[in-house]
């Protein structure tokens, strides 16, 4: 079972805090990559401003970090089971999905597994 753990938020927030916010934010599995993609976007951006590491950031980039963290805390209780195959399994399939913008791609693999009274 995968569960999330987060960190303290940054009192200061410069673009070394978000930077150093953003790159502990991992899940092995990437089952949350659609959320991070987001803080690697709003890096990205910050980036964009050409501002000094330890400079403060403007008004509109400290609100929209600290909404994306104050939504991250929504995630503190969720847990995702890994359990892949089912005993005895009569059936698997790898079912494939994929979906691009012009900010960010990404693709996913699932495995679905049946036997003669579950499907998972």
């Amino acid at each position: 079972m995968y569960q999330m753990n987060l960190q303290e938020v940054p009192v200061t927030i410069t673009k070394r805090t978000v930077l150093s916010f953003i790159s502990k934010l991992y899940v092995p599995l990437g089952l949350l990559q659609p959320i991070i993609i987001k803080a690697k976007m709003m890096i990205q951006k910050i980036w964009l401003l050409k501002i000094d590491w330890d400079q403060i950031l403007p008004r509109q980039e400290i609100e929209n970090f600290q909404r994306y963290v104050a939504e991250l805390y929504q995630l503190k209780d969720l847990k995702i089971p890994r359990c892949i195959l089912l005993k005895d399994s009569v059936a698997v399939q790898l079912i494939g999905f994929a979906d691009a913008s012009a900010q960010a791609y990404g693709a996913y693999l699932y495995v679905k597994s049946e036997n003669a009274n579950e499907t998972r």
